[in-house]
């Protein structure tokens, strides 16, 4: 029996423990013109571990096609576990105010028209402001996955696990998965939004997303040195996120996602090698199986021909 066949026939046993986070949810805000071997590096990645990278044009107002992005998001579809999602603002910072509907429709075609309605997984949603704009948000939800011949994800980031005075239900219905902590590893002041001050007091309510799949639930953290790598890791964890993603960059000029962590390689080792399809796995049990019978046939025969 092949190594291969062994490691299916265990993952078909349970014989093979899979860790709560299994993907790196990857704010990839650099150009891969201006970078190119981060682009690399990442797709590298993408052929050992789940890697859903977040493709950020022009802060998600898109106007044009750019070969290099399309470069990049072919390059990354073709490897084994790599996802791009479009980039998507929410939030005007030079009016200063929520963008409407329809200009965040507009952003999404414009994703769609320049790059190929398949070449996205789905869309990231930022700047969710839970619970004052609940209905924007649903609205784009729905919208996204009204979109004819398309099975988009929709990732969310409200950046905080809001819910008062929602109900749980309601948070939920505007993301496939929400993003419930992006922050500094460490507050600035105390009781400030800091990783170590996360979860942060919610107003007597219990952590409401324990009851939801992990896989629902992601944390971005930044400014996290190396030694904070996997006690980061293993507080989101349990805190019950399924993708999650730490870097070393820091918010000094509005972007820690500029480029990959120093110790990127090592967090990908931190991350689960994904699981053979449902259907692999059978296709294997069934070769499996018709081994075995067909030694044990030539075993009657041989039994058989020596008067046994």
């Amino acid at each position: 029996m092949t190594a291969a066949v062994m490691f299916l026939l265990a993952a078909h046993t349970g014989q093979s423990a899979r860790a709560d986070i299994t993907t790196a949810l990857v704010p990839m805000y650099v150009h891969p013109g201006d970078d190119p071997a981060a682009w690399t590096h990442l797709e590298k990645s993408a052929n050992i571990v789940n890697i859903d990278a977040i493709v950020n044009q022009q802060s998600g107002h898109v106007t044009f096609y750019d070969p290099k992005y399309a470069e990049a998001i072919a390059k990354l579809d073709a490897t084994r576990y790599g996802k791009a999602f479009a980039y998507i603002s929410t939030f005007d910072l030079d009016l200063k105010r929520f963008r409407t509907q329809s200009e965040v429709e507009s952003d999404i075609e414009a994703y769609r028209t320049y790059y190929g309605g398949k070449s996205f997984a789905g869309f990231f949603i930022d700047q969710m402001n839970i619970p004052a704009k609940l209905d924007l948000y649903q609205s784009i939800y729905n919208y996204i996955k009204a979109i004819p011949n398309s099975s988009y994800t929709v990732i969310g980031n409200p950046g905080s696990p809001f819910i008062f005075p929602l109900s749980a239900t309601d948070v939920m219905s505007t993301a496939d998965q929400l993003v419930i902590f992006e922050g500094p590893n460490t507050a600035p002041n105390p009781g400030g939004a800091g990783f170590n001050e996360y979860p942060y007091p919610d107003t007597g309510l219990t952590q409401w997303w324990q009851s939801y799949p992990s896989s629902r639930f992601a944390n971005i953290i930044y400014s996290a040195p190396e030694d904070s790598l996997q006690s980061d890791f293993n507080k989101a964890q349990s805190l019950n996120a399924g993708s999650i993603y730490i870097t070393d960059g820091t918010n000094e000029f509005g972007n820690p996602y500029s480029q990959l962590p120093s110790y990127w390689d090592q967090e990908v080792a931190m991350l689960p090698t994904p699981e053979p399809s449902s259907l692999l796995v059978a296709t294997a049990c069934g070769i499996i199986g018709s081994a075995i019978a067909a030694l044990r046939s030539r075993r009657r025969n041989r039994t058989q021909r020596n008067g046994g």
